[in-house]
């Protein structure tokens, strides 16, 4: 389990001088799998919000939801079609390394991933 202090703690870490802004919607201590799931995602939704933007972490009756919110989205189709389709054929740069990790953690955790893209906000449910 992780505790909610020490995600808020690297959220604040890693929001402090930064483009976004997160908030952990969480009142208590989560499974670490779970946890590392959603650390990954948020890398993945940094690359689609260039302009900066909010990002909201919930989870309700097991199922965890991110919601991102800017003024500009900026989606790579390969990318984000590699999340839910773990097979298709894509070479991921190093800087892309969140898009590849992400699927084996999802499975690891057992979840599976829906996004859904509206003008301004990308949502991400597992």
């Amino acid at each position: 389990m992780i505790g909610r202090q020490e995600v808020l703690s690297t959220l604040a870490a890693t929001a402090r001088g930064g483009r976004l802004t997160y908030f952990w919607n969480i009142s208590d201590d989560q499974p670490r799998d779970e946890v590392r799931a959603v650390f990954l995602g948020l890398q993945c939704f940094e690359t689609a919000l260039p302009l900066g933007g909010t990002i909201d972490i919930n989870r309700s009756e097991g199922i965890w939801e991110i919601q991102a919110t800017g003024r500009r989205l900026a989606l790579d189709a390969s990318l984000w079609d590699s999340l839910a389709n773990p097979r298709l054929k894509t070479d991921f740069t190093p800087a892309e390394v969140q898009f590849a990790l992400l699927p084996t953690a999802l499975h690891e955790a057992r979840r599976k991933i829906e996004i859904r893209r509206a003008d301004d906000s990308l949502i991400m449910r597992f």
